[in-house]
């Protein structure tokens, strides 16, 4: 009996439990600028970020105004939340909830990505420029028991979006 007992005890300490919500608030509808630039500056100054970033391309149509990259890695540019809601890493473009471990420490996830989206268009006298990130996915399997995966809540703290701004405010 002692001997279940303490393989159901080392089982619950050693097990992670279900992730929390994020609990900051996120990019959940596309970011939008406006300026008197013309598409023609703009769209050039969007082509060279996404080369500056090394995001690859999947469409571009300038007749529709259509930028959209491949599946973009973020395992370099995601963050955890503190126990406030405040990033540890303030110029993360990704935020997860993650998964402690039982000494509390995050457990790295395998899979952190997500494509861009940016549609550029002129209404009237001014360029609009919708930027939003899509199909965003991140998940953590733990290394022991690979049957043991989480999918974990990701969303764009649109740190990448305001650099879009940035430039088109230049």
């Amino acid at each position: 009996m002692k001997k279940i007992i303490t393989i159901f005890v080392i089982t619950i300490l050693s097990s992670c439990g279900a992730p929390p919500h994020l609990q900051g608030k996120y990019q959940d509808t596309p970011f939008q600028i406006e300026t008197s630039k013309s598409i023609d500056d703009i769209w050039s100054n969007i082509i060279d970020l996404f080369a500056t970033q090394g995001l690859s391309i999947r469409i571009i149509d300038k007749s529709s105004g259509l930028i959209t990259s491949d599946k973009t890695s973020f395992l370099l540019f995601y963050s955890y939340e503190d126990k406030y809601g405040k990033l540890y890493k303030p110029d993360a473009f990704i935020v997860l909830n993650g998964i402690k471990n039982f000494l509390g420490e995050y457990l790295n996830p395998q899979i952190v990505e997500g494509e861009w989206n940016v549609r550029v268009k002129r209404v009237e006298n001014k360029t609009i420029i919708n930027v939003n990130l899509i199909n965003i996915f991140a998940k953590y399997t733990s290394p022991s028991d690979p049957k043991t995966s989480y999918n974990l809540e990701a969303k764009s703290t649109g740190k990448f979006e305001q650099k879009i701004a940035d430039i088109v405010n230049k």
